[in-house]
């Protein structure tokens, strides 16, 4: 069973109304990958879904922690929020540098996808600031210095480069439509599954013993990539899917594991509706 480690997709909305002379400041918490964690529930995966705010109190910070997962996915959760845990910044404790734990057990043999969104890679006004941790040699993907998002509201479509891989294999028919990505360059050692106008939009590689996956737009809150003919999932992902269900039965499936087979290798495919990232 692959045991999948999600981390991010959560926010808190703000907000003051103001009617006549009375103010109210109503506070609501949303998270993007409920759908997506929910669809994971499958016998061959486990998924344990970290909130940010979670995250940032008890994502592992060893590398013997993270062993309790076989693939890791950061979605739209900022390096501050792995590397300044409460304690730090609070009453200035020193704590393990999660990042560092990260990459190490990335290089012995750990998966680890990022995802994008306004807080991921380098996100909104360089928020997110992976390229300053050591996730920035780990990751496939070369990051700009400052904010890298490309917003396209008016709609672009992906294409797929390579379709042998087994995270693209048996993916067939357009992608949704999506509004905004990040611009990414691929590493000369990472391989480009697909593009979005003339960008990596999902790129693969390998870190030491580990194998690791970029995907440069939002996940959708459902399966989101196009279903094949056969109604059959990716191959290797164990099981079949109701024929026009979405691809890729999980939205994002991640599998890490030592073993040569397809069904075990790092797979992650997935996009996002029309909607805002």
């Amino acid at each position: 069973m692959a045991r999948i480690l999600v981390a991010g997709e959560s926010w808190q909305v703000f907000s003051t109304h103001t009617k006549g002379s009375t103010p109210s400041s109503p506070r609501t918490t949303a998270r993007g990958s409920q759908t997506s964690a929910r669809r994971s529930s499958r016998r061959d995966t486990s998924s344990n879904s970290n909130r940010n705010h979670v995250a940032a109190a008890k994502f592992p910070d060893t590398d013997t922690a993270l062993n309790e997962f076989d693939a890791v996915v950061l979605s739209d959760i900022g390096s501050n929020t792995l590397l300044i845990p409460s304690a730090t910044f609070m009453r200035a404790e020193p704590r393990p540098n999660r990042l560092v734990a990260l990459r190490n057990w990335v290089a012995n043999g750990g998966g680890l996808a990022m995802i994008g969104g306004y807080l991921s890679f380098q996100g909104i006004e360089g928020k997110a600031n992976y390229r300053a941790t050591p996730l920035a040699e780990v990751l496939p993907v070369e990051l700009e210095l400052g904010d890298d998002r490309q917003e396209a509201p008016q709609g672009a479509v992906a294409h797929l480069t390579e379709t042998g891989h087994p995270v693209t294999a048996g993916i067939s028919g357009e992608w949704p439509t999506l509004l905004g990505f990040q611009r990414l360059v691929a590493k000369q050692d990472s391989q480009v599954l697909a593009t979005i106008d003339g960008w990596p939009l999902l790129v693969v590689g390998r870190f030491g013993k580990g194998r690791v996956l970029a995907f440069a737009s939002t996940w959708g809150l459902i399966g989101l990539l196009p279903a094949s003919p056969s109604g059959r999932a990716t191959p290797g992902c164990g099981g079949k899917r109701p024929p026009g269900s979405p691809g890729l039965q999980d939205g994002a499936r991640v599998m890490a594991s030592p073993c040569a087979d397809a069904s075990s290798r790092c797979q992650l495919a997935c996009g996002k509706p029309a909607v805002p990232r």
